[in-house]
């Protein structure tokens, strides 16, 4: 779901823990593309065996240029390719823990 620049995510999977749980729920800003270290982006990665398009959620752990290394809090290792700028699609800006999270947000 989006809402103007802001973009809502699920996440799968735990590279992210304890950050990020299975099914948390992450706010991206779309627009906002002054990335650090230590923020945590998603960025486009293509499955070779389908070619779907996936987004990853990440922490920038290094920089240079126009090209970030990531790697997930719970992943011993950082990604093996520095991404491209224009692969990040957007800042997490939010994260809730659940959809009940989120509902008890918005009340």
């Amino acid at each position: 779901m989006q809402i103007g620049s802001y973009k809502f995510i699920v996440a799968e999977g735990d590279s992210m823990c304890p950050t990020l749980g299975e099914k948390a729920i992450s706010i991206l800003d779309l627009e906002d593309k002054d990335f650090k270290i230590g923020d945590v982006v998603v960025y486009n990665k293509t499955k070779k065996s389908d070619r779907r398009i996936l987004g990853v959620e990440h922490r920038i752990i290094d920089e240079y240029n126009d090209f970030y290394q990531l790697k997930g809090d719970n992943n011993p290792f950082p990604d093996n390719t520095w991404i491209p700028k224009r692969k990040i699609i957007g800042k997490v800006v939010y994260n809730f823990d659940s959809v009940e999270s989120v509902e008890k947000y918005l009340e």
